[in-house]
C-alpha cells in the first residue's frame, strides 16, 4: 500500500509546493516598497487611533492603562483593512473580541508542546479528542467571520479607488496568477492568523520594556534623536510613516524582534537533501525544529551582552550582523513575506507612542519582561507578554491634541468619513 500511494503522494506534494510559490510571489507584491507607500493612510489611521484611545481611555493619563486589547486591535485593524477595507471601532466589539479569542486557539494548535497528536498518531482518530472538537469549532466560526469580509469585498471591489483597493479585492480582479477560490482564501487566511499575532506580540513586551526603569533612559535617548531628525513632535508624528529615519528606533525594533521573537520555536523544516553539518551526516528527510530563542541569544553573534535588552548593540560600528539579522520572521525562501510592512508598523507604532507620551510603570501591575518567563502562556506557540498596566504622561498635550487634529482628516478620508469619535475609541 505505500509503494502505491508514494507516486501520489510526491505528485500532490509538488501540486501544493507549486501553489505555495504561487501564493507567496502574490502576497510579496502586495509588500513591496511602493505597496507599502499607499497604505499610508491606513496606518495613519490605526496608528492615529489607538494613540487617541489609549489618550482618552487613561483620562488623559490620570489613571492606569492596561494597553494589551489596544495594540490587538491596532494590528487586527491593519490586517483587516489590508485585506478586506474593514476595521473594529470600538475595543469592546464583541466580534473583535471573538477573533482575537480564535485566534489565540487556533495559534495553540501551531505549538510544539501541546499537540500530542501531532506525534502520536492515534491520538487523531480517538472519538474523545477534545483538541479535534475544539479545532472543528473554531475553523468553523474563523472560516465563518473570513467568508463574511470576503463576500464585503467582493461587494464593494467595483466601487474602491486604486488608492483604496485591498488585497481581497486585487485578488478577485487580478487573475494573472491564475488563482482559484482556495488560493484566494488560503492567502487571505495566511495574512489574517499569521501577520496581526507577530506585530502585536513584539509591541506588547517592548511597550512593557520601555515603561521600566531600564526602558526610561531608551524612551529619552529615543525621544531626542526622533525630535532631532524630525524637529518637533508634529513632524515626527507624520513622517515616521512613510520613512525610517530614525536610527535608534530602528534598532529598538530589530533588538525587540531579537530579544523577545514572536516564536521561540520556528515552524518545522524538513531537509531535501543529504548534507554534512560539523562531522554529522544529515540524511534527506529529517524534520528539524529550530530554537529560534536559543540562536537570538547566541554570544558570539550578538557579543558577550546577547542576554541584556539593548537597542544600541545596532548602532555600534562593531556589529557585524547581516541580515536578515534575526530569525524573528524566518530565513531563506520560506521567510515572511510581509517583513518590510511589519518593520514600518513597528517603527512607526513605537515613534508616535514615544512622541506622544512618556511611559511609566505602573505600581501595582508592572510588565514582566524576564525574556524566558514574560509569556502568558508558555505553551503557546506565540510568545505574548503577561497581562500589565501602563502610565501614559502627554509630553505636549497641545502638540498632542494638534496631532490628533491633522490626523483626523487622513483617518476619516482613509474611512469614507467615518467620524473622528469613532476612530478615538
Amino acid at each position: 500500500m505505500e509503494f502505491c500511494l508514494r507516486p501520489q503522494l510526491q505528485r500532490l506534494a509538488r501540486v501544493l509546493g507549486t501553489r505555495t510559490k504561487k501564493q507567496r510571489r502574490v502576497v510579496g507584491s502586495y509588500t513591496t516598497a511602493p505597496s507599502i507607500q499607499r497604505l499610508r493612510p491606513m496606518l495613519e489611521m490605526e496608528t492615529f487611533a489607538v494613540i487617541a484611545s489609549m489618550y482618552y481611555d487613561s483620562n488623559c493619563g490620570e489613571v492606569e492603562l492596561t494597553p494589551q486589547i489596544y495594540l490587538q486591535r491596532l494590528a487586527l485593524n491593519v490586517m483587516t483593512m489590508f485585506c478586506y477595507g474593514t476595521r473594529f471601532n470600538s475595543v469592546d466589539d464583541p466580534t473583535l473580541l471573538q477573533i482575537l479569542t480564535d485566534a489565540k486557539t487556533i495559534a495553540s494548535f501551531r505549538s510544539t508542546n501541546s499537540n500530542a497528536q501531532d506525534f502520536i498518531p492515534h491520538l487523531r482518530y480517538t472519538t474523545n479528542n477534545k483538541r479535534n472538537q475544539t479545532a472543528r469549532e473554531v475553523r468553523s466560526r474563523r472560516d465563518q467571520w473570513l467568508a463574511t469580509m470576503l463576500e464585503g469585498a467582493r461587494e464593494s471591489a467595483g466601487q474602491q479607488t486604486a488608492a483604496k483597493q485591498t488585497v481581497a479585492t486585487m485578488l478577485l480582479s487580478d487573475n494573472n496568477e491564475g488563482l482559484t477560490e482556495l488560493d484566494i482564501r488560503t492567502i487571505l487566511g495566511g495574512l489574517m492568523s499569521g501577520g496581526f499575532e507577530t506585530v502585536y506580540s513584539t509591541a506588547i513586551i517592548a511597550l512593557g520594556v520601555l515603561s521600566r526603569s531600564k526602558g526610561q533612559q531608551m524612551q529619552q535617548q529615543a525621544y531626542e534623536e526622533i525630535t532631532n531628525v524630525y524637529e518637533s513632535e508634529e513632524k515626527a508624528f507624520d513622517k515616521c510613516l512613510s520613512e525610517e529615519k530614525c536610527h535608534y528606533v530602528v534598532a529598538l525594533v530589530k533588538e525587540a524582534l531579537r530579544f523577545y521573537p514572536p516564536l521561540k520555536i520556528l515552524p518545522a523544516r524538513q531537509t531535501y537533501k543529504e548534507f554534512v553539518y560539523q562531522g554529522a551526516i544529515i540524511p534527506k528527510g529529517v524534520l528539524i525544529y529550530t530554537n529560534c530563542q536559543a540562536i537570538l541569544q547566541h554570544k558570539s553573534v550578538y557579543g558577550s551582552d546577547a542576554d541584556k535588552f539593548r537597542p544600541e548593540r545596532w548602532l555600534e560600528k562593531d556589529c557585524q550582523v547581516p541580515p536578515p539579522y534575526h530569525f524573528a520572521f524566518g530565513a531563506g525562501v520560506r521567510m515572511c513575506t510581509a517583513v518590510n510592512f511589519s518593520n514600518r508598523m513597528l517603527y512607526a507604532t513605537f515613534c508616535r507612542l514615544i512622541v506622544s507620551f512618556k511611559i511609566t510603570e505602573s505600581k501595582t501591575m508592572p510588565a514582566n519582561i524576564d525574556y524566558i518567563d514574560y509569556k502568558q502562556d508558555p505553551t503557546d506557540s506565540n510568545a505574548i507578554a503577561s497581562k500589565f498596566k501602563i502610565r501614559l504622561s502627554a509630553r505636549n498635550q497641545a502638540a498632542l491634541e494638534n496631532c490628533f487634529e491633522r490626523s483626523q482628516e487622513i483617518a476619516a478620508a482613509a474611512t469614507n468619513g467615518l467620524p473622528y469619535e469613532a476612530l478615538k475609541r
